[in-house]
């Protein structure tokens, strides 16, 4: 099905229910909810929700913020899909973790929905109630609330593109805003982003549990089509917006569904049993804060900050407009967008309209009985903002983040930092199309990946000065009065002496130098290494070929490296990477990916990666019963089977590992030192006979580790 501008589907108001006989779908928004049982509370807490229970979101926001939108099954295929997170939900996910035809089926049978049109007839396919939140604040012109999306009865799942919902009231000819479809390569962002936000950000962030593909795409005026695709979204999804009516104005609802959502995040005060709403408030705007500085760090830009782009508890919503950065310019993705570094501005704009909507709501008496006071959001948030980049710019030499936060106040550290980063030679640079190379005059992280090698090797000040701006990568403008150059130098003098300070206050709490030299250099290497699969424009790109290339071939293998790859390759934070996976015994970091199951094994002072292939024994050999097209293997070729990998994009190497039998698995050992972090990539293959196995035409990857101390 294709849409186009003088026949796109519009819905003005909630369709007659389904046709007689036809099988349906119903589920009472008011019913009380519970979470389901996933692994990771982490995760539990926003994303893991059962098959069985109402959506959560109902039950925060209360029956009346949404309205009922008839939807009808779709017939559908499998574009991608997040193993883990499906699993959790509860599909049947099969332990190799590749799609199976069971899998597929059960997801379509539970997701491939549309908006049933005014006056369609169901024709006997079977069709679900679906519900669309009702929202208001910036940004929204005269919609009111999810006008392409809708929530799933169950499992507190979001479907974005399911068509156009009768919360778009925006007039005239904005087919932009009013054709109901959701592009595939919005998806894809919103996949790729979600994953990589959930490692890189506190708070985490919404995460795509499939990206669906109904057969129909968006006609644009110029004739050209784009892909669309059903995206099927997890979280809480709690929007500030959610709290508004009107663009200033709260509804009566609103308190009570703002205590529901910070107590479901566990940021409600209270004192004797009543509610705080000034202290309640000042912790949604230390999480906000934090995940803004959290994203300066890791150079990332949201781009389009609003009350409807947010989520209440700080965590990342609506992803399509996300970018990361070289460096640390001014950018920005759209023209009315937040620029970088200024993003904190923009949360405490829009958290201030909406607490000063809800007290506005209450009669003098309940305000006093909350203690909803008067709050200066911008004030708070400023400052908190200044204290959480403090943080995460210590942090960002490599010290683990207690010690991080311990030592923050202790040194000029990040003042020196910011200076740096602030240098730049436009006011603001347009990164929705172009990547901002050289509009930053230095790149601070880079010399923070790197200086660790050259500070532990006993280096005088005035090498440390120079290598300090050598790895700065200064772009001046050049003439004969530009001053920039010696002001980078006396930065650079600076730099090295509160370095220098900072390493020996966290080296004298530390029981084994060597081992804190060791840490420090592998954390401060990996974590501040750039984004550059998620620099805006280029991926863009790489998502478009690979829709044309899956329009061309129908093989959804084409998004391993545009999306999967992109993901793998943008995770950063050792922290989150610790505690990723499944831990049994001397193992953790358990997880399996294309049927490679993986693990850090840890026992006494030997570390190592642990990589197993599930086998069965047959006739003369074993079947590798994990591995696409399960092969063969012979004796000799099990003998004789080595595993060739790197840790590090293949800077060096290869390296090799041997088989072992252990039971009904083939084992590879690789010895490993603590702290390391990496990227594991690799192929096996049989000396004897030419025998190689992948992953299809690739490498099997996809495993990224960190090596605990």
């Amino acid at each position: 099905m294709s849409v186009s501008r003088a026949g796109g589907p519009r819905i003005a108001t909630p369709a007659a229910g389904p046709a007689a006989n036809t099988p349906a779908i119903k589920v009472d928004p008011a019913a009380p909810i519970a979470p389901a049982a996933v692994t990771d509370a982490r995760s539990a807490q926003r994303l893991g929700f059962g098959a069985h229970e109402p959506s959560k979101v109902f039950a925060l926001l209360g029956k009346e913020r949404f309205v009922e939108v008839p939807a009808v099954r779709v017939p559908a295929k499998i574009a991608w899909v997040n193993f883990e997170l499906a699993k959790s939900l509860g599909f049947p996910v099969p332990e190799s973790r590749q799609m199976t035809k069971e899998l597929e089926e059960a997801l379509l049978s539970a997701l491939a929905f549309r908006v049933l049109q005014p006056g369609e007839d169901p024709a006997g396919r079977e069709t679900l109630t679906l519900f669309a939140d009702r929202y208001k604040g910036t940004g929204m012109a005269k919609n009111e609330g999810s006008g392409r999306a809708a929530f799933l009865p169950t499992r507190n799942l979001h479907i974005k593109g399911v068509g156009q919902t009768p919360l778009v009231k925006t007039e005239g000819n904005d087919f932009t805003h009013t054709h109901g479809g959701a592009p595939m390569r919005e998806g894809f962002l919103e996949a790729i982003w979600g994953q990589v936000g959930d490692n890189l950000f506190t708070h985490g962030s919404t995460q795509v549990v499939a990206v669906i593909d109904a057969g129909d795409s968006t006609v644009w005026a110029d004739g050209t089509h784009e892909k669309r695709a059903l995206i099927i979204r997890a979280g809480r999804q709690l929007r500030p917006a959610h709290l508004m009516t009107s663009l200033f104005g709260a509804g009566t609802f609103g308190v009570d569904a703002f205590l529901r959502g910070v107590k479901d995040s566990g940021d409600l005060v209270s004192k004797n049993g009543v509610p705080d709403l000034a202290a309640t408030m000042k912790k949604v705007i230390a999480r906000h804060a934090l995940t803004s500085a959290e994203q300066y760090r890791y150079r990332v830009l949201h781009g389009a900050i609003s009350t409807s782009n947010l989520e209440l508890d700080g965590s990342q919503l609506d992803l399509g407009t996300q970018t990361a950065q070289p460096r640390t310019a001014p950018i920005r993705v759209l023209a009315h967008g937040s620029k970088f570094g200024a993003e904190h501005e923009a949360r405490a704009s829009e958290l201030q309209f909406v607490y000063d909507a809800l007290r506005n709501t209450l009669p003098a008496k309940e305000k006093k009985r909350l203690n909803a006071a008067g709050l200066d959001v911008k004030k708070l948030l400023d400052a908190a903002y200044k204290d959480a980049l403090d943080v995460q710019l210590v942090a960002a030499t490599g010290l683990t983040p207690p010690l991080a936060t311990e030592l923050a106040k202790a040194t000029e550290l990040p003042k020196v930092l910011q200076a740096l980063a602030k240098l730049s030679h436009v006011p603001v640079a347009d990164a929705d199309k172009t990547v901002s190379e050289r509009d930053a005059v230095v790149d601070v992280f880079a010399l923070l990946k790197d200086f660790p090698l050259t500070y532990f090797s006993g280096a005088d000040k005035e090498t440390l000065t120079a290598r300090a701006f050598e790895l700065l990568q200064p772009v001046f403008a050049g003439g004969a009065n530009d001053a920039m150059p010696a002001h980078v130098r006396e930065l650079c003098g600076r730099f090295v002496a509160a370095y220098a300070k900072l390493m020996d206050l966290a080296r004298g709490k530390a029981k084994d130098p060597r081992a804190f030299e060791r840490q420090v250099t592998h954390r401060a290497a990996f974590e501040n290494a750039p984004l550059d699969r998620l620099y805006r424009a280029r991926l863009n790109e790489q998502l478009i070929a690979a829709i044309a290339e899956y329009e061309r071939s129908s093989d959804p293998t084409v998004f391993k490296d545009a999306v999967d790859a992109s993901i793998t390759h943008s995770l950063r934070s050792v922290d989150r990477l610790l505690t990723q996976g499944a831990t049994k015994g001397p193992d953790s970091q358990m997880r399996t990916i294309a049927g490679i199951d993986y693990a850090v094994r840890a026992q006494g002072d030997d570390r190592s990666l642990r990589v197993s292939l599930p086998l069965s024994r047959v006739e003369g050999g074993a079947r590798l019963t994990s591995i696409a097209g399960a092969p063969v293997l012979s004796e000799d070729q099990l003998a004789g089977l080595r595993y060739r990998f790197t840790t590090d994009d293949w800077r060096s190497g290869p390296h090799e590992a041997p088989a072992r039998i252990e039971g009904d698995a083939l084992v590879f050992d690789i010895p490993m030192l603590p702290s390391e972090v990496g990227r594991l990539e690799g192929v096996f293959y049989a000396e004897r006979g030419a025998f190689w196995i992948k992953d299809r035409a690739k490498n099997f990857s996809g495993y990224v580790f960190a090596v605990p101390e």
